[in-house]
């Protein structure tokens, strides 16, 4: 158990360093194939650690072979049935590209 803290641990300082220390025009999110609460708190982080006025693009869309994130068929994109898009936290999808200067969350 105490690995597993270490390395969640580290895994944090790392995604706050390059979030803070990195220039960047976009934060991509996707999702991992946890439950959809684990998911919501990695894009509440995004938001919180991101500098401000660069948004966030969340990709929930399935693959279909996912263990623990079965919302919709292969394809469905979760995040823009449960939420309005905003300025600062949208869809993925709804994105014409992911900017070649974005960073990706792990």
């Amino acid at each position: 158990l105490s690995s597993y803290a270490c390395k969640t641990s580290l895994s944090m300082v790392k995604k706050i360093l390059a979030l803070r220390c990195t220039e960047y025009s976009a934060v991509f999110a996707p999702y991992h194939d946890n439950g959809l609460f684990a998911n919501i708190l990695q894009v509440c982080d995004a938001l919180l650690l991101t500098k401000a006025g660069v948004p966030v693009l969340v990709d929930w869309r399935r693959k279909g072979l996912e263990g623990h994130f079965q919302y919709g068929p292969e394809g469905f994109d979760l995040w823009s049935h449960l939420f309005e898009p905003t300025e600062r936290c949208r869809s993925a999808a709804a994105s014409t590209a992911i900017p070649e200067d974005g960073l990706s969350m792990p």
